[in-house]
């Protein structure tokens, strides 16, 4: 089968659980005897604004395109200006490269930086298209529909994409992604406490409706309607998108994995404390201060606390460790040291591969309702509050870790609905 898919771009320049699953994707289906073929937003020119296809280098085996002056990339912080992200282009542009490159399959992982004409060219062709739901973007104007405490999922207006759109940076700015330099640029907004990402919500009473978003909303609604199956990563994103899209949509909920997933059998050392750990940014909508809250109702004579995952802060109390951020070659190092991990998430993550990495090192996992990968556990590990976690349940449901090899097959049978 000759797969095309398009991603959001490849790391370094690329981060995150999409980025990453994607790329083990692509690189499992060729050791499938498919043929695969990304694409992705490339660069901006500054001069016309007229989207072209070119030849890039090759990633991890696999061969790429570049899609030259994409729309907007809306990674973070909303849509300023909605006129700028529904720009017309000639559907021919894609009609030639598809006739060209004659996929079976097109399998979307994000609309981000796509142009409708695409999709149209793709159903004129008869071409099947599968999208992942590995966030909501274009359901919102934002990945997560979180702003401020509130998931807007179930009240999706224009008065919430104003809300949703609160910080968002101006297109000029958005350009600055697509820049080589950005993955250089971002390591130093990190290392000067700079980053974008943690601008100070506004109070959601003082957001006004300034902004008409019904144009981008039905744009976006468009595309949605031209995607043939929707691969869903968990029940909880299959809820999301079947509530929020106002017409039919058919797929299959199918949990996701990744290249480095394999069942590991640890024997883990008798510990006179029980390590107790967090995984992840130091950010309200991950539930981080949740977090902090709920281990000052822990006896420390029977439990350590660790965090991972993000620089040590001035927050965490003093009897907290705080690991700080680890590569994937620290994960067996990371995972066996660690006895119980709370995923205390207040936005609805699509899935959390956090929690199959721990998992397949045998840790015991408690989940937040709004996260994904719940499907993994029992109700014995999912909570509604953080304090009903209980460390003394025993799970009763078997872990299975699916592995990337299976998965592959998972999606092949998809993609021949």
């Amino acid at each position: 089968m000759k797969i095309l898919h398009y991603t959001i771009g490849f790391a370094p320049e690329r981060t995150g659980g999409l980025v990453g699953y994607a790329t083990d994707l692509m690189i499992e289906q060729k050791k499938q005897n498919h043929e695969v073929f990304a694409l992705y937003p490339s660069n901006q020119f500054f001069f016309g604004n007229v989207p072209k296809i070119r030849n890039k280098k090759e990633r991890a085996g696999i061969k790429t395109f570049g899609l030259i002056n994409s729309l907007p990339l809306a990674l973070f912080g909303g849509i300023s200006n909605p006129n700028d992200f529904m720009i017309g282009c000639n559907k021919e542009i894609f009609i030639k490269f598809l006739r060209e490159l004659t996929p079976d399959v097109i399998h979307l992982h994000s609309l981000i930086g796509l142009y409708k004409e695409f999709l149209q060219a793709a159903n004129d062709l008869n071409i099947k298209v599968v999208f992942t739901t590995h966030d909501y973007y274009g359901l919102a104007p934002i990945p997560n529909f979180y702003y401020n405490g509130v998931s807007f999922d179930k009240n999706n207006t224009n008065l919430t994409w104003n809300i949703m759109s609160a910080d968002a940076l101006p297109t000029s700015k958005l350009r600055v992604f697509q820049l080589s330099l950005y993955p250089t640029i971002r390591r130093w907004m990190k290392k000067v406490n700079k980053n974008p990402k943690h601008a100070e919500y506004k109070e959601i009473s003082t957001v006004t409706e300034s902004i008409n978003y019904s144009l981008l909303m039905q744009y976006y609604s468009d595309m949605f309607q031209m995607i043939d199956k929707f691969h869903f990563n968990s029940t909880l994103s299959q809820e999301i998108y079947k509530y929020n899209l106002p017409f039919k949509i058919e797929g299959r909920v199918i949990s996701i994995t990744n290249g480095t997933i394999k069942h590991h059998y640890v024997k883990r050392s008798l510990r006179k404390k029980k390590i107790v750990a967090y995984i992840g940014p130091d950010e309200e909508y991950k539930g981080y201060f949740d977090f902090l809250k709920f281990i000052n109702t822990l006896d420390l004579s029977k439990y350590q606390i660790e965090t991972y995952g993000h620089t040590p802060n001035s927050f965490a109390p003093e009897f907290v460790v705080q690991k700080g951020r680890f590569d994937n070659s620290d994960l067996e190092k990371v995972y066996t040291s660690i006895d119980y991990l709370i995923i205390p998430s207040r936005w609805k993550e699509t899935f959390g591969l956090i929690t199959l990495e721990a998992l397949s090192f045998g840790v015991e996992v408690y989940a937040s309702e709004n996260v994904g990968s719940k499907d993994l556990l029992d109700s014995s590990h999912i909570f509604r509050d953080i304090e009903e976690v209980k460390f003394e349940t025993v799970s009763t449901l078997e872990t299975v870790t699916k592995q990337i090899e299976e998965h592959v097959k998972e999606i092949d049978s998809l993609y021949c609905l």
